[in-house]
């Protein structure tokens, strides 16, 4: 029950959006765990003063839930995450070692909160994955 209580007070709770690098790598250190090792690259190649607040929120809950779902899914060893900026489209690289999944017959409830979260602030996603393969997501939208 505590486990289960931290896990909705973290998923739930207020972000930084003023230092939002911080915000995302405090985010990216929570899942940094000796079983699993969390690489991340460029987090300050967006600039993220330039980026409205609701998008913010947009891209640290899309980020959130997919390390969620690899903390309790993949069984990942690795986990990359490299933030490119291409003048006013920005884009996030996922990418984990885990077992990945059959998309058929799966549910997939919180790929598809992501996918709606990023296309509410105009952007997309896309993943790709099969089952011993691992799992690969890209998120784009626009500053």
């Amino acid at each position: 029950i505590y486990l289960r209580t931290r896990d909705i007070s973290t998923e739930t709770g207020s972000i930084d959006l003023v230092n939002f690098s911080d915000s995302i790598k405090h985010l990216l250190m929570q899942h940094n765990k000796p079983e699993t090792k969390v690489i991340t690259n460029d987090i300050n190649k967006i600039d993220w003063q330039s980026i409205e607040e609701h998008k913010k929120v947009v891209i640290y809950r899309c980020l959130q839930e997919l390390l969620v779902n690899m903390k309790k899914h993949s069984k990942a060893k690795v986990v990359s995450i490299v933030f490119k900026n291409h003048n006013r489209k920005k884009e996030i690289k996922y990418v984990d070692d885990g077992i990945g999944f059959s998309v058929n017959g799966t549910k997939l409830n919180g790929l598809a909160n992501v996918e709606s979260r990023i296309n509410g602030i105009g952007g997309s996603f896309n993943f790709t994955t099969s089952k011993g393969n691992g799992f690969k997501a890209t998120l784009e939208f626009n500053s």
